[in-house]
Formats: structure tokens, C-alpha cells, sequence
């Protein structure tokens, strides 16, 4: 019997993946096309389909910046398109390793136009003509690729014992060759990044092939041409690709970024680590090296630094006398949880993260305060449920007014929070909690709301439910402006307050301090009351109501 769990993802990491794209030299490509369809191979069905199956599959059209063919850039194109619109998960960290240079260093031994493979072949006998060759360069400003290969005809002169006749070099038995020119091509194939050693594959194939022959054709395929530099390997995953940074410039010096949330951020990560050399695609660096210089032990610290730390059951008796900050960016969701007597859960309050000195395990990032003025978004996890339960005595801050600290906190779907009578809520001034669609407010009676200042906010696109007798209201002590309730839900026909039963002793009652102080507003077609009780009972006092529509 199969079981499921419910995942909770906190962490986004990408190992050196194409964000932008992947780079197989142009060159290579197109050997691999010429030989399969030309030539003594013309007439190879297996090669064909070994074509199709890797150089022409969608996945390989689909990310690779440059393909042999000239209509791929539609495929690319509309995958662009589509992961743009899809776009990187946004409820959680997002975390990069890149094994190209982040100081933008190119390939080592490998400078543009430089030849990469070299590939001659002959029958044993006939030292008058090559019946193949295939030279590739990588991107410079000549030519990528010039190959010849006589047709399968050609062999009758060799048959024949016709060894060196001009049948031979009949242009009517070789395949056109080739040429490529890439000037307009960026110099992909020596730019910094993940690399691997294409050529050497292709030349193990070939010559594989050639011994299966038992030696008799002759020929060899090198990846070292002679006089060129040792097996160069060549860019698969540039770093500005395994970063996703913005940017034409294939030797951007990904040193200098700045973090995602920072102003002019143009990569979509929060943390990135990359070597300063080229390495190989999804190389594992040493993890003893420790996190500055081991991508290993640096992505385990940042698995650990996103752990969530807070205990299901926050008390006095809980570290740091029960005060709990949310507030660092490793660790940003919240889970079940109940606040008991006494103890203070804290969204971006200005007190040290989480339990302060008290935290176990202690952070690589540390438990520092957040910096004044600071804004932090914070989610209840979408695959727990999670429920956030605030007993008689117990607080929920969410930002603090003493140091303009801003915090934007969602309940998301299928998630609960629920205020029993003497449990207080408080959302500071710009800052709010917004109950997501599929998510509830339960406000029983006698629970506190604090929205204390102009721009505090309770928004609601899921449901309120009341409790027994429970009047729905705020304050906003010491704050001369009271905050406001949005309701905001486009599906407002499913029933957005609720109350126990037809109990019409609940209602609202909202009090502001002057006739244009907004306590309420209504930004869908109607505010729905099911037992048709509560609305009856809504009053507003000194304050603005802004309505789209009558509550009904």
C-alpha cells in the first residue's frame, strides 16, 4: 500500500541548469547531421535515428541557444515563452550553483576558430583520395565546419581494384562539403561555464566504429588535432545561463551581482555559488573544503539554514521565554503552530531572528534583528494545511511600528487562523495579513484585532468565520488612524463570512475616528452573508465604508 506525504518545499536549487540555455558547438552538430545522411553512412537508418533521437528531439531543440537546423528557433522560442509565463516558484528561496567561472574567465587552451575534431578515413588500399573527412571549429570568424564524403557508388571503383582512378574523384560520387561561417555567432563554445568534451566523445564513437571493422579501413577521428592545444573542452552551461542572469555578455563577471531583492537585481536567484575556474558540468567540489569553497557543503548549509526551527507548541516554557521572530529570508514559511499564553509569534519585528541566542541550530546566517524600515514576506506552507491557532494571552505580530518594519504575511490555501476569545492579533502600520483564497479567518468571541495605523490591512479573498455570540471588530490603541478590512475575492458567491449555525448574534462593528477614516472595503460584487443574520447587525461609527456593492 502506497502512502503519501505532504511535501513542503522551503528551497529552490538549481545545479547548474540551462535557466537560459545550453551549448553544444555548432560545429559538432553539424558533423554529426553531414555523416549521418552523407557519404558511405547516406544510406544508415541507425544513424539516422540516433539523430533524431538526440540532436533532433524536442528537449534538445528546445534548450539549446544554437541548433543545426535553421527553423529551431521556433521550438526555442515558444519553451522561452512558455517558462516565462510559468516562472520560478515564488513562495519559497530560490538558491544557484554555477561550475563556470563566476569571474567570467574563458576556457582554458581554447581560443576562438580553433579546430576541435579532426576526422580522415580511407580504404587500406587507396592512399590516392580521402573518402572521408570532417574538420569542426569552434565559433571565431571562419569557418565551423568542412567535410566531404564519397556516396556509397564509390566503393564499385574499389572493388574493382581501380585503386586511384579519377572514377575516384568523380564529383558525381562525393556529397557536397560543407562550409559554415560564423561571424554573426557569439563565441559560445570557449565562453565561461559548466563544460564537457564533446569532440572526445564523438571521436570515441567514431573510432569504436572503425575497430568494429577489424581495423581494415584505416582512418582516425582526434579531438586532439595535431599542433592544437590538449582535448579543449568546450562551454555547455555558460554561467549567465546557469545564473539566469539577464544579459547578453557571455563574460559578465557574475562576482558583482547583486541579491534578487536588491534594486536592479538582474538575476532571479536570492543566493548563487559559483567556482572561480571552469569546471566540469555538475562538478562536486570537495565537500571538506567548507562552504566557501566546496559547492556541496555550501548547498547543505543553505538546506539547513531553511529548516524550520519554531515548535508546533509556542509557550513560556519554549526558548527565549516563548518570543519567536520570523524574519530571515532562509526561512520564510509558517508552519502549524499554536501560541499559548504569554508567548509572542512575530513576523519581522524588531528583535533578533527567530529565538534569538537561544536558536537551535544556530544559522550560518546568524539571528541578527532585521534591518529598520525592512520589508518580509512570509506563507503558510500550501502542501500542510497549516493552522496557526492563538490562545487566550498569546500574540501575533505582524511588523512593528517602532522601527517601520513591514511585513506581508499569507495564509495561504487550505491553511487556518484561528483568534479564540483573548488571543490578539496586531498588524502594524503598512503592513498586512491576507487570508488567500481557500484559506479561513476563524474569529471567536472575545478575540482582539489590532490594525494600528492608516495603511494596516486584513484582507480577506477567503472566508471569516465567526464564532458563537463573537462580534467582529478592532481598535487601534495609541495609533491615531485605524487600519481596514478588504474583502477582495472574485468568487464572492461562496459564501465569504460565515457564522455557527444561523447564530444572528454575531455581527460587525466597526469604529473609526473620523468620518473619513476607511475601516472597510469592498472590492468585489457582493459581500455575501449565507444565514442572511450578520449584516443585519453591521454597524460603522466615525468611519468611511467604500463599496462596490451592497453587503447581502
Amino acid at each position: 500500500m502506497l502512502k503519501f506525504y505532504s511535501l513542503v518545499p522551503r528551497l529552490y536549487g538549481s545545479f547548474d541548469s540551462p535557466q537560459n540555455g545550453a551549448n553544444i558547438p555548432l560545429s559538432l552538430q553539424e558533423w554529426i547531421h553531414f555523416f549521418a545522411f552523407n557519404g558511405l553512412a547516406g544510406g544508415d537508418d541507425d544513424a539516422k535515428l540516433q539523430l533524431r533521437k538526440k540532436m533532433n528531439r524536442p528537449a534538445t531543440r528546445q534548450l539549446l541557444v544554437r541548433h543545426y537546423e535553421a527553423n529551431y528557433s521556433q521550438d526555442r522560442t515558444d519553451f522561452q515563452t512558455t517558462m516565462n509565463t510559468i516562472g520560478y516558484p515564488n513562495k519559497l528561496r530560490k538558491i544557484a550553483i554555477a561550475c563556470g567561472s563566476r569571474f567570467g574567465t574563458n576556457q582554458d587552451n581554447f581560443a576562438n576558430g580553433q579546430q576541435i575534431l579532426e576526422t580522415e578515413w580511407s580504404p587500406s588500399l587507396c592512399s590516392f583520395v580521402k573518402f572521408i573527412q570532417g574538420n569542426c571549429y569552434s565559433t571565431g570568424n571562419g569557418y565551423l565546419f568542412n567535410g566531404r564524403a564519397f556516396k556509397t557508388g564509390a566503393l564499385a571503383c574499389f572493388s574493382l581494384g581501380l585503386v586511384g582512378c579519377p572514377v575516384c574523384v568523380s564529383p558525381g560520387l562525393i556529397d557536397k562539403s560543407t562550409l559554415l561561417q560564423s561571424i554573426y555567432i557569439p563565441k559560445w563554445d570557449n565562453a565561461p561555464g559548466g563544460n564537457r568534451n564533446s569532440a572526445k566523445f564523438i571521436e570515441q564513437t567514431y573510432n569504436d566504429a572503425v575497430a568494429n571493422y577489424g581495423g581494415a579501413l584505416g582512418g582516425s577521428c582526434s579531438a586532439n588535432p595535431t599542433g592544437k592545444p590538449s582535448q579543449p573542452l568546450e562551454c555547455f552551461i555558460p554561467t549567465i545561463s546557469s545564473l539566469g542572469i539577464n544579459t547578453s555578455n557571455l563574460n559578465y563577471n557574475a562576482d558583482i551581482l547583486l541579491p534578487k531583492n536588491s534594486p536592479n537585481s538582474i538575476y532571479p536567484f536570492e543566493a548563487y555559488y559559483a567556482s572561480p575556474i571552469n569546471q566540469p558540468h555538475v562538478y562536486l567540489e570537495d565537500i571538506n573544503a567548507g562552504v566557501t569553497n566546496s559547492n556541496l557543503a555550501w548547498s547543505l548549509q543553505k538546506i539547513l539554514d531553511s529548516q524550520p526551527i519554531v515548535p508546533w507548541n509556542l509557550t513560556l516554557a519554549s526558548p527565549n521565554g516563548g518570543q519567536y521572530n520570523l524574519c530571515r529570508f532562509e526561512n520564510r514559511f509558517i508552519t502549524q503552530c499554536t501560541i499559548g499564553n504569554g508567548a509572542i509569534y512575530s513576523v519581522n519585528y524588531s528583535a533578533p531572528a527567530e529565538f534569538g541566542a537561544f536558536t537551535s541550530p544556530m544559522p550560518s546566517t546568524g539571528v541578527a534583528a532585521p534591518v529598520q524600515g525592512s520589508t518580509f514576506e512570509a506563507y503558510t506552507c500550501d502542501c500542510e494545511n497549516a493552522q496557526v491557532v492563538i490562545e487566550n494571552g498569546g500574540q501575533f505580530y505582524v511588523g512593528d511600528n517602532k522601527t517601520n518594519n513591514k511585513a506581508i504575511v499569507h495564509f495561504n490555501s487550505g491553511s487556518i487562523l484561528k483568534i479564540k476569545s483573548g488571543g490578539k492579533l496586531i498588524i502594524a502600520d503598512n503592513s498586512k495579513l491576507i487570508i488567500e483564497e481557500g484559506a479561513k479567518l476563524i474569529f471567536e468571541a472575545g478575540a482582539i484585532i489590532e490594525l494600528n495605523g492608516d495603511n494596516a490591512l486584513l484582507e480577506f479573498k477567503g472566508k471569516l468565520h465567526l464564532g458563537k455570540d463573537a462580534i467582529f471588530t478592532f481598535t487601534h490603541p495609541g495609533h491615531p488612524e485605524s487600519g481596514y478590512l478588504l474583502f477582495d475575492n472574485p468568487n464572492w458567491y461562496d459564501n465569504n463570512v460565515t457564522s455557527v449555525g444561523n447564530d444572528c448574534n454575531s455581527a460587525f462593528y466597526l469604529e473609526g475616528t473620523s468620518i473619513n477614516d476607511r475601516v472597510l472595503e469592498i472590492n468585489q460584487y457582493a459581500l455575501r452573508d449565507p444565514d442572511n443574520c450578520i449584516f443585519k447587525f453591521l454597524q460603522l461609527k466615525q468611519a468611511q465604508y467604500n463599496c462596490m456593492a451592497t453587503p447581502g
